[in-house]
């Protein structure tokens, strides 16, 4: 359903692009089920993974593929629906990452998701802003947009290949001297989801990853 709508809404805006999927190594009938839309749709891309590689590296791996001058990657559970790239777009001038946000006073939240890990989730914010000095509110919202220089910069240097490859995109692009702004989108919580609260002490942990490799020069 994602894929068929975001390729309406771009057939519709007449914007050129491509739709690429990455397969991490699934074990469904997720590839069959791409190739078949592929073959009724133009520009789908299969990207497939051998092995289950994480979030942060099958990511990875849809950035690197990616051609075009403007690069987003979405949750394949259209969490965030594809219309929100409208709320994005206009700061492409000025920004060069502009990443979506739950956490703003205009951010429309359809269904929340559970107390506990909406306050894991502050937690681990309020440490980012604190260890690197980024005011950003939402690090983890899987909606983030990217001009062609900073995506083709940042995302081969990731080493983290779970959910922490937010902040370290993130973090990297600062030091960088990226401009990135967070704007505030609808968004709905998919009981179907995959994240854990194991996946967040997992953030947790890659935030002082990050730290320690940004102390000990581990980022060339």
């Amino acid at each position: 359903d994602t894929i068929i709508k975001c390729s309406n809404y771009l057939k519709e805006k007449n914007m050129s692009h491509e739709i690429i999927v990455v397969d991490d190594g699934s074990r469904d009938e997720t590839c069959s089920v791409v190739e078949d839309i592929s073959n009724q749709l133009p520009n789908i891309i299969l990207v497939k993974l051998s092995q289950n590689k994480g979030k942060g590296g099958a990511v990875q791996k849809g950035m690197e593929a990616a051609k075009g001058d403007t690069r987003l990657f979405m949750d394949a559970d259209g969490s965030t629906p594809i219309e929100e790239i409208e709320r994005l777009l206009p700061h492409l001038g000025s920004y060069d990452i502009i990443i979506g946000s739950r956490a703003l006073n205009d951010s429309q939240i359809g269904k929340s998701q559970s107390w506990y890990r909406e306050l894991l989730g502050k937690f681990g914010n309020l440490i980012v802003r604190l260890l690197f000095g980024l005011h950003l509110y939402d690090t983890q919202c899987g909606f983030k947009l990217f001009n062609k220089r900073s995506a083709e910069l940042l995302f081969p240097k990731l080493t983290l290949k779970r959910f922490g490859f937010d902040i370290e995109v993130l973090v990297l692009g600062n030091k960088y001297g990226f401009k990135i702004k967070e704007v505030p989108i609808a968004w709905e919580h998919k009981e179907d989801s995959k994240v854990s609260s194991l996946d967040y002490l997992d953030v947790l942990i890659s935030v002082f990853k990050v730290k320690f490799r940004m102390l000990t020069s581990k980022y060339k």
